[in-house]
């Protein structure tokens, strides 16, 4: 591409128009493998000049399927997406971790009060012991899913809910679920 039969490209080629309101330049442009010249005037719109095209460095490509066509490739689309539903659903149930064909372990709820008392399923505990119930609950090596259900009390700093939760996260707690 050339603007006055110098090379421009890029970020060169957007400040040479924006810069020539009003003034037009000779531009050699190749289309279709021929070199074609045109002579285009930019105009102001808000704070710059322009000439009415975008330049993007994608191929863009205008389908303009019949019925028969466009009902095929609904088809497919729709194919598609329902196989990377089922494909992120399957990957979230639970695969045989270690519990009994119809029998669902309930994830634990880890509570964090505004009195700073940690509760494990209502009762209280010390972080250790919740720590040390995580790995009772998921033992390591194990192929579950190390997952908590937390609250935590609106009253206590931010701060002190997140080193919390990374505490957590230190031990293997792979998903945290906020209710």
């Amino acid at each position: 591409l050339e603007i006055d039969r110098e090379p421009v490209a890029g970020d060169d080629l957007v400040e040479r128009i924006s810069g020539n309101a009003d003034t037009p330049l000779a531009m050699t442009l190749r289309r279709g493998g021929r070199r074609t010249q045109v002579t285009v005037t930019p105009v102001t719109r808000g704070d710059r000049a322009v000439i009415g095209v975008a330049f993007s460095p994608y191929e863009v490509r205008i389908v303009e399927p019949g019925l028969i066509e466009a009902f095929g490739m609904s088809l497919d689309r729709n194919y598609e997406w329902s196989s990377l539903i089922f494909q992120t659903l399957w990957a979230s149930l639970p695969q045989g971790a270690g519990t009994a064909s119809g029998q669902v372990k309930p994830d634990p709820i880890v509570e964090y009060t505004a009195d700073k008392r940690i509760l494990l399923d209502t009762k209280e505990v010390t972080m250790e012991e919740l720590l040390r119930k995580i790995d009772e609950l998921y033992p390591p090596g194990s192929k579950a899913s190390r997952k908590v259900m937390f609250t935590g009390s609106g009253e206590l700093p931010y701060d002190e809910m997140i080193t919390f939760l990374d505490q957590l996260r230190d031990h293997g707690v792979e998903t945290i679920g906020i209710r």
